[in-house]
């Protein structure tokens, strides 16, 4: 929070971050049912990964107040809502660093499981990217409506640091033979299209009688 800032008025509701994140998940839900590619790993992968988008939505700009009326006249410059200078709340609030660094390790462990994003590098710059994104919401937030909340460099250096130990732990699980069929049978298909058609062969067993079974007793 930004200080000194004059009284708010009360907090925007959780309601809206809630509703958008369970509008997906039942989406990808049906949509895996429908194809007949749901599998309960996959759903749980799923449900994992929209609980997760609430909580870390809810963390990072909920619950913000805003200020309106006169008391914006005693708001201070938009500069106070920028902190560019880096690794200078690690000393002050380490808490906080730790607490943002472990909020984007699962980002890096699901986003492989229900993208294509599978690379490392390509994880790593997705968290620094979503970071990034956060960070400007939060500044523009700050700057239009006064919610209080700033643009900080070390909060992307955090976070991206989360996406980077979380697209570790993915990697190195992926080389693990056990985890690695694990992980093939998590993954939400690329595209969620119905299962391959059997083939000729397959078909013909499944239609033609066997010709060789023993009779029926009479």
């Amino acid at each position: 929070m930004t200080p000194g800032l004059p009284p708010m008025n009360p907090a925007i509701p959780y309601s809206p971050v809630v509703i958008l994140p369970l509008m997906a998940l039942v989406s990808i839900l049906l949509l895996l049912r429908l194809r007949g590619r749901m599998t309960a790993l996959r759903a749980f992968v799923a449900l994992a990964t929209a609980v997760y988008a609430v909580v870390a939505f809810a963390k990072v700009l909920l619950p913000f107040e805003i200020v309106i009326g006169s008391a914006r006249d005693n708001l201070p410059p938009w500069t106070v809502f920028v902190e560019l200078v880096p690794l200078s709340s690690w000393a002050d609030d380490p808490a906080g660093i730790i607490l943002n660094t472990l909020l984007f390790v699962p980002f890096g462990m699901l986003l492989p499981l229900v993208t294509r994003i599978r690379s490392y590098g390509r994880i790593v710059g997705a968290a620094a990217l979503v970071s990034l994104g956060i960070e400007v919401v939060q500044l523009v937030l700050g700057v239009t409506i006064s919610t209080g909340r700033i643009f900080e460099v070390d909060d992307l250096l955090a976070n991206t640091l989360g996406g980077a130990i979380g697209a570790l732990v993915y990697a190195v699980a992926r080389r693990v033979p056990p985890l690695r069929r694990v992980i093939r049978a998590a993954e939400i298909p690329d595209r969620i299209s119905p299962p391959p058609p059997r083939s000729s062969s397959e078909r013909q067993q499944v239609e033609t009688p066997d010709t060789f079974a023993r009779p029926r007793a009479r």
